[in-house]
This record gives C-alpha cells, sequence and structure tokens, in this order.
C-alpha cells in the first residue's frame, strides 16, 4: 500500500495525541509534521511533501478553512472539529471527510479509507533542480499541470487564473505561493497581480508584455527586474 504522508494541524495537545495514536496504528500512514498552528504548517508545506492534513477549525490568528482557502496546491484534508455546524462549508472546500470529536479508531479509519492520493512530487528529490509540474485542484480533481507549457497567472481576489498554452484554470490561491514552486530562472513577477513565464514573451512594449494567450501590463517597480532577465536570457 502506498505511503501517505500526514500533517497535523491542531493547536490542543490532548486532540494531537488522539491523532498521533490513531495515525501510528496504520502503517501506511507516516506523521511528517504536528503544527499548532496555520502559519506554521505554511512553512512546513514549503519544505514536506504532505499527503494528507489532518486540519482543526478553530485555530489562534488563522482558523483551518481560512488556511484551507489560500492553499494554492492542497493536499487530502480530513477536518477534526468539536462543531458540528461547520461541516456544509467544509465539503464545499472539497475534504474528505468531517470528523466530529471525540471521535473513535474506526470513524478515523473509515475517513483515511477515503484518500485516494495523486502522485507526490518530492521537492528536494535532486537538489539544485526544480520540479518542472505540480498538481493543482480542480473540481475536487488532481491535473497535473507541465510549468513548461505554463504562460501566464493572474490573481483575482483569492483566486488565479492560470494560462497555459492550451488551457485556462480558475483555482484558489495566491500568486505568493506559486512564485515560491515555479521555477526562479524563468518566472517573473512583472505586476502585483501577475506572473509571466519568460519563454513566451513575445515583445515587451511600453508597459505590456505580449504572449501567446494575450498582453499582460508591467507594473512601474518591477519593470527593471523584468529587463534585467531579459537581457540575461
Amino acid at each position: 500500500m502506498t505511503e501517505i504522508r500526514c500533517l497535523i494541524v491542531e493547536d490542543q495537545a490532548p486532540a494531537q495525541r488522539v491523532l498521533e495514536t490513531y495515525i501510528s496504528q496504520l502503517d501506511h500512514l507516516k506523521i511528517v509534521g504536528i503544527c499548532g498552528s496555520a502559519t506554521e504548517a505554511m512553512k512546513l508545506l514549503q519544505k514536506e511533501a504532505v499527503d494528507l492534513i489532518f486540519l482543526d477549525v478553530h485555530m489562534p490568528k488563522m482558523d483551518g478553512f481560512a488556511f484551507l482557502r489560500i492553499l494554492t496546491n492542497p493536499p487530502n484534508v480530513i477536518v477534526t472539529t468539536a462543531y458540528s455546524e461547520h461541516a456544509i462549508e467544509g465539503f464545499d472546500l472539497n475534504v474528505v471527510d468531517y470528523l466530529l470529536k471525540p471521535f473513535s479508531f474506526e470513524r478515523f479509519c473509515r475517513a483515511v479509507s477515503k484518500i485516494n492520493t495523486p502522485p507526490r512530487l518530492m521537492r528536494d528529490e535532486h537538489p539544485g533542480i526544480e520540479n518542472r509540474s505540480l498538481f493543482i485542484k480542480v473540481d475536487g480533481n488532481f491535473i497535473r499541470l507541465d510549468t513548461n507549457s505554463l504562460v501566464h497567472i493572474s490573481s483575482d481576489g483569492n483566486f488565479l487564473n492560470i494560462n497555459t498554452k492550451d488551457t485556462r484554470y480558475y483555482v484558489l490561491g495566491t500568486l505568493q505561493s506559486w512564485l515560491e514552486k515555479l521555477p526562479k530562472d524563468r518566472f517573473v513577477r512583472v505586476q502585483k497581480s501577475h506572473i509571466v513565464n519568460m519563454d513566451y514573451v513575445e515583445k515587451i512594449s511600453g508597459n505590456q508584455i505580449s504572449t501567446c494567450v494575450g498582453p499582460v501590463p508591467i507594473g512601474r517597480a518591477y519593470k527593471g527586474t523584468l529587463i534585467s532577465k531579459t537581457i540575461d536570457t
């Protein structure tokens, strides 16, 4: 059975211990981290490949659902909470299951059995070589996105327009989280709300870039970096 790498995001020590105990009883589950806040979890997700998050709703500074909404490429999520009124919101965010505390080991196992783990991209499998593909979650499905085909990304509130040569996707996420994942030698932030792949820059004219998917605006504060990248390439 494929190993499932788990992250516990829970601010209460007793609840953490229950999850640790349950996870340890299933050989295919492995804990890669335990975080007491969404902020800690975001930092860990930049370093570790995670297949499944056990996510509490009520946490300090940022609640679990707010945390889930800002993830560009969220893994499977099982919500763990003492409050049943949040169930509908959880399933609207495509969580795998909703465990109401206190939950039994049997109920825990039923939730885990629903996991359909997509192929995992290991961050540091080849040091110095950046991943050339990512998974995005679209309508509850994980879709592999080849970054070589990615032309332009623009932000729209809490959502992103992701434009490839052939397809357009509209997903939850932030530009900053994508900048941290994409190959830094090719992807450049050219305006507060826009990232462009330098491989698809056809022309720079004034404050606008021409690409195969249409024009992209250039922000004054970003133009110097863009020009330096153009010279480098």
